[in-house]
């Protein structure tokens, strides 16, 4: 009989490089022979499915996974679907993994003692900078949605599969799919277990600002709607929390698809207005905790509540400039 394995690594791809998914198979594959490696195909073409073939033919431990295009969130869910192992991670395809590292990790569990999400540093690489980050310490619910960027993330972390249960990624989104699933894992009351061991290694690509990207706002507005219908049962704190996160990510909104695009000032403020008068960002801004936040996080947040534009930008320029 089959063993079960310990942890199964689920690896989405669509039109990747043939490249691309070597060099990831190659990480994945390096790692202890007690894991198994998903690669799901998210309705790639036919070349790039047939590489996945081929590079999984010469690795026993893979798997390759055909679906229909439906998204991240839906290859993902695949995954967890086909997954036997008693943990999963998550991995992306321009990522990468340090097979030591995670060996390490996997040596380290029978030590942890039982728990349900496993917590590690990850290294990012943008522009030539590598910059080593943890998650906050505790892991929290409050935490994770003071700081979606450093604590939201899926990947990074080790998830006991039986925990999961029926929970899953929510496949009509296309932005912050990440923190809604570590949300609703964390609101099930998850254990969770820290690690020192680093294994991921994640590649940060500046924001295009060539191409329009209408579609990419929209989609983090439907986010918020989804984030509130989330919580609207749950105590007022974490119905607040809910709130201080939109604001967060409406931040980043407005810095990389307003101000960092190269618009003009009267397009600027189309946009500006388009995202600021969303009745989901309104309810935030009226509700924000001000408490624990950065300072120029609620000098802005004040400035788009009262929809001051000019404000607005000038803040942004002064942030950007001292950054």
């Amino acid at each position: 009989m089959q063993s079960i394995p310990t942890c199964s690594v689920i690896i989405p791809f669509y039109n990747c490089s043939a490249d691309q998914l070597e060099q990831i198979l190659q990480c994945a594959v390096n790692i202890h022979a007690d894991v198994e490696v998903l690669l799901i195909d998210d309705g790639s073409k036919q070349e790039i499915a047939e590489q996945a073939d081929l590079l999984a033919m010469n690795s026993p431990n893979t798997r390759v996974i055909h679906t229909k295009h439906k998204g991240v969130s839906s290859a993902r869910n695949a995954g967890i679907e086909n997954a036997t192992g008693r943990f999963i991670t998550f991995c992306d395809v321009d990522d990468r993994v340090d097979p030591d590292a995670f060996n390490d990790i996997l040596t380290e569990i029978g030590r942890l003692g039982s728990f349900d999400i496993l917590i590690c540093p990850y290294t990012k690489h943008r522009n030539g900078k590598v910059v080593e980050i943890s998650c906050s310490d505790p892991y929290t619910v409050e935490n994770l949605m003071k700081e979606p960027n450093r604590n939201g993330t899926v990947w990074g972390k080790l998830y006991r599969k039986a925990f999961l249960s029926d929970v899953r990624f929510h496949e009509k989104l296309s932005h912050a799919e990440d923190t809604l699933f570590l949300l609703e894992l964390m609101m099930k009351s998850a254990v969770c277990a820290s690690s020192s061991h680093g294994f991921y290694h994640y590649n940060a690509y500046p924001f295009s600002t060539s191409k329009s990207d209408a579609n990419s706002v929209n989609g983090f507005l439907s986010t918020f709607r989804e984030l509130y219908q989330l919580v609207e049962n749950s105590p007022a704190e974490i119905q607040l929390l809910a709130g201080n996160c939109c604001i967060v990510n409406t931040i980043i909104l407005l810095n990389h698809h307003v101000f960092k695009r190269s618009l003009s000032l009267g397009e600027q403020k189309e946009s500006f207005s388009h995202i600021v008068s969303n009745s989901y960002v309104q309810c935030a801004l009226h509700r924000f905790d001000r408490k624990g936040f950065p300072f120029r996080y609620r000098i802005i947040a004040y400035l788009v509540r009262h929809r001051f534009f000019l404000l607005t930008a000038l803040a942004f320029k002064i942030y950007q400039f001292f950054n």
